[in-house]
């Protein structure tokens, strides 16, 4: 019973993560100015979130260096890839 807790907690880690990751990457939006290089991990890059449950309006813009996008972004993976890891290695053959 505790690893189907543990398992469902996982995959719902992974399915809260994923999306999030998806709707950033679908929705960004860039402010730069025109002779600031695309890789510049110091260019400000805003991004709108989702819209809050229940209405249209859009979601609040977050502004934050491509450095700290690109941490977010290998943060959420790193979580992901050690969620997945973990119940591969809990599955004893059942």
């Amino acid at each position: 019973m505790m690893r189907l807790s543990v398992r469902a907690a996982a995959v719902g880690a992974a399915l809260c993560i994923l999306p999030q990751l998806a709707w950033a990457q679908a929705t960004a939006t860039t402010t730069t100015t025109t002779n600031t290089p695309a890789h510049d991990p110091n260019r400000i890059v805003c991004k709108s979130g989702p819209p809050p449950t229940g209405t249209r309006l859009p979601g609040a813009r977050v502004c934050k260096t491509q450095q700290q996008w690109d941490q977010e972004r290998q943060d959420a993976q790193d979580e992901l890839n050690r969620i997945q890891v973990q119940r591969g290695l809990g599955n004893s053959g059942q």
